[in-house]
């Protein structure tokens, strides 16, 4: 791991470098070239080869490996759900900057390399959002009081709203709200671009 001082660190150093504990299945703890050197553990009985093969093992990886291995379909579970919330966070930070930097760039010829990699993160992020939601719940339900008592204390734009007509995010706290829709696009007018 590459160490920085935290001042340092961008949204990419947490993703890239920062590990978290997490299990998943021995084959993907071997890389290619030992797997094609020394081939996998045999004992001779189809099904004790297919136990070994999917054992879960634990490892500490980094987020970037998490999403990978999810647009692989590998399982990875990770050691303590707590950790959900923190990692939703970061993938949304980066996914957010990169956003960003995609809508005000002048030159986004250097772009469509990296964007199949931010929708793989954006799908991981979805995929991970179930069991980061429980944990920012909390937080939404103070807010929305919050929102409330301001609105009966104070005259607001929503106070005049009947409560049907209050839509939003806020409404659909268990819908993860990504940007793959929006690198496709860009990833789909770069491609279109051709220049004489």
């Amino acid at each position: 791991m590459t160490w920085l001082p935290r001042e340092k660190r961008d949204t990419a150093w947490w993703l890239m470098c920062k590990t978290y504990r997490c299990r998943v299945p021995n084959l993907q703890t071997m890389s290619p070239d030992y797997i094609r050197y020394f081939g996998t553990p045999d004992s001779g009985d189809e099904y004790t080869n297919t136990q070994m093969r999917d054992e879960l093992i634990e490892v500490q990886i980094p987020v970037s490996t998490m999403a990978e291995y999810y647009a692989q379909d590998v399982l990875v579970i990770l050691a303590g759900t707590q950790v959900a919330k923190e990692i939703y966070e970061r993938i949304m930070d980066h996914l957010r900057l990169w956003k960003r930097e995609m809508d005000m760039s002048l030159n986004p010829g250097t772009l469509p390399e990296i964007i199949d990699d931010l929708i793989k993160l954006d799908a991981f992020a979805s995929a991970l959002y179930p069991h980061a939601r429980r944990f920012f719940e909390g937080d939404f339900i103070e807010s929305k009081f919050a929102r409330h008592i301001a609105g009966i204390v104070s005259i607001t734009r929503d106070s005049f709203l009947p409560k049907e007509a209050k839509t939003g995010a806020a409404a659909e706290p268990d819908k993860h709200h990504g940007f793959s829709d929006a690198f496709i696009a860009r990833r789909n007018t770069l491609s279109g671009r051709r220049w004489k």
